[in-house]
């Protein structure tokens, strides 16, 4: 039975999605579906179809360009004729010729139907989430194709065929009537307990089984590696007697030891960011809050003990970040100075756990000492959620090796500071190759890929240039940034890590529009797959739309690749930017 077919018949239709990046890979995905026919027989009472499989497209590997000749290889590895191929492609630029000739391509190719997702990376925790309407570029990409939607649908009657299925009602504007296959919404959580995982997954699962909708997307991290781990996640969900009860209890907890998505509480305002984003103001360097930790400071034990104007303000920063929608909430107290800073730094961490509404800390200095400390603290609390360490430099991956050994004993995230001896790493090769050797040394000890977050440094405008001392052309160092960024998250060596950036250090040197400068950053670093990023929470970066302009000026310091002509790319940004009164 085809997909659509499935799916028109009243079935609860699923695709197993993968990401393949060489042959073997594809091997192992029609080892795969070879299992699927008798999971259909075993499920068919249950209303529950596999309907085959989805290929998202790969950065990497050997097959990057050749995914319109996927199914052909699949076949000669025995993928079974009643199953379904289907690519899936993620759109994020629809001014762009490429997704529209991929998509046309791949119909032209012979595949039946195509996944499309509109590029934003929601991951739903809620059916609340689930439901909320927010915008796409999807049709008009489907407009330029001369594809349609596949309308949600209950009965055949209502039933509108089409060749391009899109990820959930979230997604579609008014004027569709919903969507029936979902992606990225039940995926099983690599750093989970396997066990865990495969129930937490079920339970979304029968979440939007239970919302009405006709399928599902089901993918993890690297594939899955057999079939019993696919029925797993089945089995759990159908562990669920009331699937209607959903509806009203629909929460689903962040599950122990887990490093969590962008925006993964129940109601988050930044749950569309596509950013984890560690909050950012509970740092000593900051004017404000840095008062208010020096006034504490000063009164020492009463400091945390009685009322006063500085912990106030420390209380009402740290509630308020959390409020306002913080995955962790940074403490970095390097400024003050304080010879016992361990100490300070553990009595920080007990305010977040206080006042911080299950938001976990990111212990942040350049003492190891104080990481470990602040770690430690939050563990003997028993926070609900691991707590994430800043950082450990790649210059002192050596010394910083202890501290990476604590996560055979607890479960918490790393930051992995990509600079050296001199500062900034100089080149994207030496930044990727850096990613590497730190990744080895995280993963040897104990850390899962999605725990490991890089950071290629942000240098401000003033900072940033294509001339090195010696008066040579060079890249900029935001050029560099970027396409570390963008080569660590396509690295199919490096699946699943993430990329931060500490991105309020691109307003150094700008006079006006500080924020629409950094908001203009991180959109620009996005779409190189930045995922991460230390801010103002309070700001909704990667929510409120960036100013095209500001972007622009960011993308040029992109583009300042070394080449002949980047000094007068540069000359011609910085004028204009001054007689804008920017910087």
């Amino acid at each position: 039975m085809g997909m659509l077919e499935s799916i028109a018949g009243g079935k609860f239709t699923i695709v197993v999605e993968f990401t393949p990046h060489s042959k073997d890979e594809v091997k192992h995905i029609a080892k795969i579906a070879a299992g699927m026919p008798a999971l259909n027989e075993k499920y068919s009472k249950h209303g529950i179809v596999f309907a085959g499989v989805s290929l998202a497209q790969s950065a990497g590997g050997d097959l990057s360009g050749d995914y319109p000749g996927l199914p052909a290889i699949l076949k000669e590895e025995g993928f079974p004729e009643c199953l379904e191929i289907c690519p899936r492609i993620t759109i994020k630029d629809v001014e762009s010729d490429a997704p529209r000739d991929l998509l046309i391509s791949y119909c032209e190719g012979g595949f039946g139907h195509v996944l499309a997702a509109d590029g934003h990376g929601r991951t739903w925790t809620s059916t609340e989430d689930a439901c909320a309407p927010s915008q796409a570029d999807l049709p008009q990409l489907v407009k330029a194709a001369n594809l349609e939607i596949l309308r949600k649908c209950k009965t055949p009657e209502t039933f509108a065929s089409a060749r391009l299925l899109h990820p959930g009602v979230a997604a579609v504007p008014s004027g569709y009537a919903g969507c029936v296959v979902l992606d990225q919404f039940v995926e099983v959580p690599s750093m989970e307990r396997a066990e865990d995982a495969a129930k937490r997954a079920g339970r979304q699962l029968a979440m939007f089984r239970a919302l009405g909708y006709a399928g599902a997307g089901l993918r993890t991290a690297g594939g899955f590696p057999e079939v019993r781990e696919i029925e797993k996640v089945v089995e759990a969900a159908l562990e669920i007697s009331d699937w209607e009860a959903l509806k009203s209890s629909p929460t689903l907890p962040m599950p122990q030891g887990t490093a969590p998505c962008a925006g993964a509480a129940q109601g988050n305002p930044l749950a569309a960011s596509g950013l984890i984003q560690i909050a950012e103001l509970i740092h000593a360097s900051i004017p404000l809050p840095g008062a208010a930790m020096k006034f504490i400071q000063k009164m020492g034990e009463e400091g945390f003990t009685k009322p006063n104007r500085g912990l106030l303000v420390i209380e009402d920063l740290i509630s308020s970040q959390a409020r306002q929608g913080a995955d962790y909430i940074d403490i970095n107290l390097d400024a003050l100075g304080d010879p016992n800073a361990p100490e300070l730094m553990r009595r920080f961490v007990r305010l977040v756990h206080k006042y911080g509404e299950g938001v976990p800390p990111c212990v942040d200095s350049s003492d190891a000492r104080v990481l470990q400390a602040g770690l430690e603290e939050w563990n003997r609390l028993e926070g609900n959620r691991p707590a994430l360490v800043n950082s450990v430099p790649f210059m002192e991956l050596e010394k910083c090796r202890p501290l990476l050994e604590l996560r055979k004993r607890y479960a918490f995230s790393i930051i992995c500071l990509l600079v050296g001896a001199e500062g900034p790493l100089k080149s994207t090769a030496e930044m990727v190759s850096a990613a590497r050797e730190m990744l080895r040394a995280a993963t040897a000890a104990g850390f899962r890929n999605n725990e490991i977050l890089f950071d290629s440094v942000t240098l401000g405008i003033a900072s940033d240039g294509c001339m090195d001392p010696m008066g040579n052309l060079k890249p900029s160092h935001t050029h560099n940034s970027f396409h570390a960024i963008r080569e660590i998250r396509q690295d199919p060596a490096m699946p699943g890590v993430h990329c931060v950036l500490g991105v309020s250090n691109w307003v150094y040197g700008a006079k006006k529009r500080r924020i629409g400068h950094i908001r203009a950053f991180i959109a620009a670093a996005q779409k190189y797959g930045l995922d991460a990023a230390i801010v103002d929470v309070g700001q909704q970066y990667g929510i409120t739309p960036a100013p095209a302009e500001l972007v622009a000026f960011v993308e040029t310091f992109v583009a300042l690749d070394g080449g002949e002509d980047s000094m007068m790319t540069y000359s011609a940004a910085m004028q204009e930017a001054r007689q804008a009164n920017w910087i």
